[in-house]
């Protein structure tokens, strides 16, 4: 029985370091020397995914298949049968078990973190800024001491006050040094860094060396650079008239994964579900008037909301170390999607009415406990 996240993930890489001792002292293939499992969406996949055999086939130069066969051979008995392959992909599906996980951290024992972002202001600049802006926002939430540096100038500001400042600022940048910006990283004593950075900057700053210099640091790093189709061309942003709720919205639009074309610049004034801030308030807002308080257990029933419901902080935390976000926004809106159509049934509707102890009833105040004050 597995108590904790952090317990698995130390149980793989006990495995890895077993099945492959030649690589316990390889930076490249563990940063920090502890494999980190990423939560699936899609329950068809399992809960948790890792790439650690697609790092050590490509390490090692043999197949993912024959890396699979001795990975297995190593993992604990009771975390294998939980265990499926995916292609190069390790998948764990602990079924009704992943409630009785816990996927929360310490996230200041995982060190500090710093987010960079490009100067270089091309169009859709203002996209790149939103999901940063959301990154560091992440970061101070969950309490873990970050860095934010826009080219060369180091800021203070988070929330929208960090988004305003970006957009609002004219500076002109280019192609990044990036062996500097692993310097200065070391000299700060972080644990993890996140680039942004747009396509058109990557073929100048991340040439083989480049490539080398960042495998062989003691700090993981990630690079975040969305395709053009979706940061833009975007029609001329202005956000000085909005309140802050408005803002809030506006950069959480920006942020989300719609491709350019797609985008409504009116849509964060409006009162519809495309507006991921007011579509979450005003879920919260229903269920709090269809349940005044908590009462009943959930049971077996809607284990798919109950289940995102459980792993929204690991979603949320992955946005802050990792860069995330469009991920984090995407489990966000499918939460509030499976809260709406509970709240749009006709029974349950009727169920409520008379009777607040169902599990529908306790279910829904889940979603209200576990977003209130965090996540919009």
């Amino acid at each position: 029985m597995w108590s904790s996240l952090s317990e698995i993930e130390k149980a793989l890489d006990a495995s890895v370091s077993e099945a492959w001792p030649e690589l316990l002292d390889e930076a490249t293939l563990l940063p920090l020397g502890l494999i980190r499992l990423k939560p699936l969406v899609n329950t068809e996949w399992g809960d948790f995914t890792s790439d650690v055999l697609l790092r050590v086939a490509e390490k090692l130069r043999i197949k993912c298949e024959d890396a699979a066969v001795l990975l297995l051979q190593k993992l604990p008995l009771d975390l294998k049968r939980h265990t499926q392959l995916s292609r190069e992909h390790l998948n764990f599906n602990f079924g009704k078990q992943i409630f009785s996980i816990s996927v929360t951290s310490d996230c200041r024992s995982r060190g500090r973190a710093g987010v960079f972002l490009s100067a270089n202001q091309c169009s859709g600049f203002e996209r790149l800024a939103a999901r940063a802006s959301l990154q560091a926002s992440a970061l101070s939430k969950i309490d873990v001491e970050n860095e934010f540096w826009f080219g060369e100038e180091p800021l203070q500001e988070r929330g929208q006050a960090l988004f305003d400042r970006l957009i609002t600022t004219k500076t002109q940048g280019g192609p990044f040094n990036i062996p500097e910006l692993i310097s200065r990283s070391n000299e700060n004593k972080l644990s993890h860094l996140t680039i942004w950075t747009p396509a058109e900057n990557l073929g100048a700053v991340f040439n083989q060396d480049y490539n080398d210099r960042i495998r062989g640091e003691c700090i993981e790093i990630m690079v975040r650079s969305p395709a053009r189709s979706w940061m833009g061309p975007l029609d001329k942003i202005g956000n000085s008239g909005m309140r802050d709720a408005e803002k809030l919205a506006f950069i959480y639009y920006l942020a989300s994964d719609l491709p350019a074309i797609d985008l409504d610049l009116a849509v964060p004034l409006l009162a519809e579900q495309a507006n991921l801030s007011w579509y979450g308030s005003n879920v919260i807002s229903r269920i709090r008037a269809s349940i005044p308080t908590l009462c009943g257990e959930a049971g077996d029933e809607y284990l798919s909301l109950q289940r995102l419901v459980h792993l929204i902080p690991l979603f949320h935390e992955r946005a802050g170390f990792y860069g995330e976000v469009e991920q984090f926004l995407s489990v966000l809106r499918l939460i509030f999607d499976e809260a709406t159509k509970i709240l749009n049934n006709p029974t349950v509707r009727q169920t409520l009415a008379s009777n607040n102890s169902c599990a529908a009833a306790s279910v829904l105040w889940q979603v209200v406990t576990c977003m209130e004050n965090r996540y919009i």
